[in-house]
């Protein structure tokens, strides 16, 4: 039961983390804005793959 709201959190911590990642590193060359949604989408994205990974420890 633990494990699943730690699963959980973390598909809310990525993008979290993702989009302060991007802010401090500048990674998008422009505003703010697009900063922020480059790290927005990169979250989505980690959060995929954390999710394929996942299915497929759960299948072995």
């Amino acid at each position: 039961m633990k494990n699943k709201y730690i699963k959980y959190l973390t598909y809310i911590v990525i993008p979290i983390i993702s989009v302060c990642m991007c802010r401090i590193l500048k990674l998008a060359q422009g505003e703010k804005n697009e900063e922020i949604i480059f790290g927005i989408m990169l979250g989505i994205f980690l959060d995929m793959v954390f999710y394929i990974i996942d299915k497929l420890k759960r299948k072995n």
